[in-house]
């Protein structure tokens, strides 16, 4: 594990936790329903797919730390500030799926909590506003959508991003 991202510490009223997920280049359909199964919420997320083909490249495994508010008053902006000055990159829509593709992330990583929203730093100019995807999960259901990202910062809410690891490829997702 790199060095630099043990010292990673959460910015004032955050909390931080790392993980690890296999990321695989799928078509984006089959990302999109892997993850959320029948609870995809609206039609911009096929847009956002279109924007974002996949990659050549072979699934890899990435490194990710995922910021929350606990306390509410989380703001987007910051947290990417925040992720910025501590060498940490922007995650997209794919690295979020293959969070959500983990079936047992909730029960692994969030066992006191009833539900879970990751979301992607990448954002977009969506049809409500600057928006990102994500993806939720609880312990018996699982969804993906897009949400605008003006209103982060609920205790359920973790915003993700990717650890630089020396020696490894940028993340090319």
């Amino acid at each position: 594990m790199n060095r630099e991202c043990l010292k990673i510490t959460p910015p004032e009223g955050g909390k931080i936790i790392r993980l690890s997920a296999l990321v695989a280049q799928l078509p984006w359909r089959e990302a999109v329903q892997r993850v959320g199964g029948q609870n995809v919420s609206g039609e911009e997320i096929w847009m956002v797919g279109r924007k974002n083909p996949r990659s050549k490249s072979k699934a890899e495994k990435r490194k990710f730390i995922l910021l929350c508010y606990p306390h509410c008053g989380g703001n987007f902006n910051d947290a990417v500030s925040w992720a910025r000055e501590n060498g940490l990159e922007l995650m997209s829509a794919r690295d979020v799926f293959a969070i959500g593709a983990d079936r047992n992330f909730v029960l692994r990583t969030f066992r006191a909590v009833q539900i879970c929203t990751v979301i992607a730093s990448t954002s977009f100019s969506g049809c409500d506003g600057r928006s990102s995807c994500s993806i939720w999960r609880s312990r018996r259901k699982k969804g993906v959508g897009v949400m605008v990202i003006d209103s982060f910062g609920d205790v359920d809410e973790w915003i993700a991003f990717v650890e630089r690891v020396e020696g490894e490829p940028g993340s090319g997702v």
